[in-house]
């Protein structure tokens, strides 16, 4: 599982959206910004209480779409935009294999 925080700030709901890319789902989860953790937007906000969230598999061929109308209501489109790059970069990356002929260095 991946995951990754975004401390957003005055420009989402809450202030933070963390994402999980699970084994067969993308979780988006809105949380509020926990103050006792900091106000600066270098604080840990991964414990952060949770807000909402949306859940869509990853085989939905609307998996963008919908992360993507989620993302809209909780933040302006540049951060939705940004988010959805996130997550298109992070699925895509595939694990280094290396054939018989190849050398390790």
């Amino acid at each position: 599982m991946q995951t990754k925080t975004f401390n957003i700030g005055e420009y989402c709901q809450g202030g933070v959206i963390s994402i999980e890319i699970r084994d067969t789902t993308v979780e988006v989860i809105n949380r509020s910004w926990d103050f006792s953790k900091g106000s600066l937007k270098s604080s840990d906000q991964t414990n952060a209480p949770e807000r909402d969230r949306r859940s869509v598999e990853k085989t939905n061929p609307r998996l963008y779409q919908e992360i993507g109308e989620f993302l809209d209501e909780l933040t302006s489109s540049y951060y939705a935009a940004l988010l959805i790059d996130w997550i298109k970069t992070t699925l895509n990356k595939k694990p280094v294999q290396y054939g018989a002929s190849e050398r390790l260095i």
